[in-house]
């Protein structure tokens, strides 16, 4: 039994008689020479049992009893720049351009920059991807996985040019960060333009920055846009975010915030904090708060 191909014309919205699987940016693709289908693609061991079992011949190369890989250049199950698994392809495939991450202590998806159909993601797949990567990683050893990345993909894609990143289990993250993050700044700053508003930087490098912004009751993050994507773990207290979606936010939730995308947050109560997570390389370093307020 082999899998049937999936064409990828140029332009492209022509499938045959194929369905989309349900995990599929078919629609939004071209044949390019990006990133996808080109690195070293990790693919658990269960994965490829069931793309053996479809009839494909097994190309990986094992690295631990659970990770094995398709080395680096074209992938193996490419015929003709067409994917001949596609139907069976593994979860990291499923949810490109988001690439599972270890950081901070849990999991985070990054939306990478190096895809070209990244602008064109409906907000439906970045759902799916999300409720996807929370079936599926809570089965992985965080660890193991760090390992992993660091020995075999550090460099594939750039962090400081990351669209988009959100914590798959959110809870886990204010956990860890509370027992464990060690505070770099001695005395939080206080943010100019905002009232009753304060950040704690927890840590940062080229491209990658967390930070722990407290506001006092009554105060006011205004409407304002970032130069680099940010995601907002709501740790304490709540607050109504301003911009397009207007909705009130309490511990545990996520907001997430694309390059320029304004937000802010208002109508403060019970000793509101989040922790602030940025990549890109628009990221406001030291005690440069200019906040672009719109």
């Amino acid at each position: 039994m082999t899998a049937t191909l999936v064409r990828i014309w140029p332009g492209g919205r022509e499938f045959g008689n194929q369905a989309l699987p349900p995990m599929s940016l078919l629609h939004h693709c071209v044949r390019c020479e990006e990133s996808c289908c080109k690195g070293r693609t990790l693919v658990r061991r269960d994965e490829m049992e069931l793309i053996r079992a479809t009839g494909h011949p097994d190309y990986s190369r094992r690295w631990s009893e659970d990770i094995h890989y398709l080395d680096h250049g074209p992938c193996a199950y490419l015929q003709e720049g067409l994917c001949s698994v596609q139907a069976v392809k593994p979860f990291v495939c499923q949810i490109f351009p988001f690439v599972p991450r270890a950081e901070l202590g849990t999991w985070w998806l990054y939306l990478v920059s190096e895809c070209p159909a990244q602008p064109l993601i409906p907000a439906e797949f970045i759902t799916r991807a999300v409720e996807l990567a929370k079936g599926t990683l809570k089965a992985w050893d965080l660890q193991e996985y760090e390992s992993y990345w660091n020995e075999n993909k550090v460099g594939d894609f750039r962090d400081d040019r990351v669209r988009l990143l959100i914590p798959v289990y959110p809870h886990q993250f204010i956990a860890h960060s509370r027992e464990k993050v060690k505070m770099i700044s001695a005395t939080p700053i206080a943010v100019p333009g905002c009232v009753g508003t304060y950040v704690e930087v927890i840590g940062e490098r080229p491209g990658f920055q967390v930070l722990r912004v407290s506001v006092e009751n009554g105060g006011e993050i205004p409407l304002h846009a970032h130069d680099c994507a940010a995601t907002m773990v709501i740790l304490e207290g709540s607050a109504r975010t301003l911009g397009k979606d207007g909705r009130r936010v309490k511990t545990g939730d996520v907001v997430v915030k694309g390059i320029r995308e304004p937000h802010g947050f208002t109508d403060v109560r019970d000793g509101f904090s989040f922790l602030s997570i940025s990549t890109g390389e628009g990221i406001l370093q030291g005690s440069d708060w200019d906040l672009n307020y719109v």
